[in-house]
């Protein structure tokens, strides 16, 4: 008979939390909230960012600035509106002021690739800064072309890609179920990306710290290897069915866009993308709305020769009557190209952007109407 054992392998043995790995954890994600919510380092990354050419870093120096800028705008004066203005790289041409009147307060997250999406996933983060007015740039140029996921863009919301991944699955509001499964790893790292900062900012810290401490340099290109993801970048080209229309954009912007620039332009259409894109404006808008934050679209132009790549008078129309619901149906406000233009051919530095000159008109037009909707002091005109 063998000896009894107080270690008998049949005896079941107890299931014991990681007590010590979930503790780890949770002191992990608490130092990437509390290292990544500190203003100065965002400063420091602007000011190492600042060195670095632009090119290299356009979409990294607009995520750290939107970090210093929604920052500042948490520690507006009492009694200062508080105003963001949202859009991409041709909202950052198109609000430009020489000089902002003392009763705002400004934060601008303008920058590349910046689009209704990213407008959804950061909403609940704007609306927390208690802003009195968001503008946001759009027209056909962001509603009618195929939603893109790039999840460098610098704002994640957990919520608001749960409801997107549902919404593909069930074939809701224009969205289908293979673009979750085509998208399924970029869904993925923006989900991520709200677990952790130091995953959300790393394209950031890329080029910021690790290329210079790699020894990286850019060659003769102006381009920098490649760590990570660099989806938008991509060389210059020059396709035989842009000739023609090169050779009449060249009156006024010369050659130095990429065909990519066109081809943008070329992919507006329409289809459901529209609904999808529509969808993320329109719960962004609900819920700043829903928040005391009162909401501007301001309509977006193009270079004249531009609209000749795609159906204008549609996908346009669509558009005014999508922003006209948004003013029906959730109180916002809508400034038009008629109110804001015309737009000329010598207004634009490519077929996307405003020239200096006509971004600060556009600015002082915006801090007209914004002065309007709050009930403030009208700003001087430009001169």
């Amino acid at each position: 008979m063998p000896a009894p054992s107080s270690t008998s392998s049949s005896e079941p043995r107890r299931a014991r939390l990681p007590l010590g790995g979930l503790l780890a954890l949770g002191l992990v994600l608490a130092a990437d909230r509390l290292v990544f919510a500190e203003a100065g380092l965002w400063a420091r990354i602007v000011a190492r960012l600042e060195l670095v050419p632009k090119a290299l870093v356009r979409v990294e120096l607009g995520i750290a600035r939107d970090r210093v800028d929604l920052a500042r705008l948490g520690q507006a004066a009492p009694g200062v509106a508080r105003v963001v203005l949202f859009g991409n790289s041709r909202a950052n041409d198109g609000f430009q002021f020489r000089e902002v009147p003392p009763q705002f307060e400004l934060a601008r997250l303008t920058h590349a690739p910046l689009s209704p999406l990213e407008f959804r996933l950061c909403a609940r983060e704007v609306a927390a800064a208690q802003p009195a007015l968001v503008v946001a740039l759009f027209s056909e140029y962001d509603t009618h072309r195929p939603p893109r996921i790039v999840p460098r863009a610098g704002f994640a919301d957990l919520r608001a890609t749960g409801g997107l991944v549902l919404d593909a699955v069930a074939a809701r509001g224009g969205w289908e179920p293979a673009f979750a499964f085509e998208k399924r790893v970029e869904l993925e790292r923006l989900g991520l990306a709200v677990l952790f900062n130091a995953y959300r900012y790393r394209d950031v810290l890329e080029r910021a710290w690790l290329n210079d401490a790699l020894g990286f340099r850019a060659d003769d290109a102006g381009r920098l290897p490649t760590l990570v993801s660099h989806e938008l970048d991509e060389a210059p080209a020059r396709a035989p069915e842009f000739q023609a229309l090169r050779a009449r954009f060249r009156r006024t912007l010369g050659d130095r866009y990429p065909d990519a620039t066109l081809r943008q332009v070329q992919d507006i259409g329409v289809g459901p993308h529209v609904a999808a894109n529509e969808g993320l404006i329109e719960a962004a808008v609900a819920h700043l709305r829903a928040r005391g934050c009162e909401v501007l679209i301001v309509e977006g132009p193009l270079h004249p020769l531009s609209y000749e790549l795609y159906d204008h008078a549609t996908t346009r129309a669509q558009f005014v009557e999508f922003a006209r619901r948004l003013e029906r149906e959730h109180g916002a406000h809508f400034l038009a190209l008629e109110d804001s233009g015309p737009y000329d051919e010598g207004d634009f530095s490519d077929p996307l952007h405003l020239v200096a000159r006509r971004g600060r008109e556009l600015g002082a037009r915006v801090l007209r109407e914004a002065a309007a909707i709050l009930d403030l002091p009208a700003p001087p005109r430009e001169r």
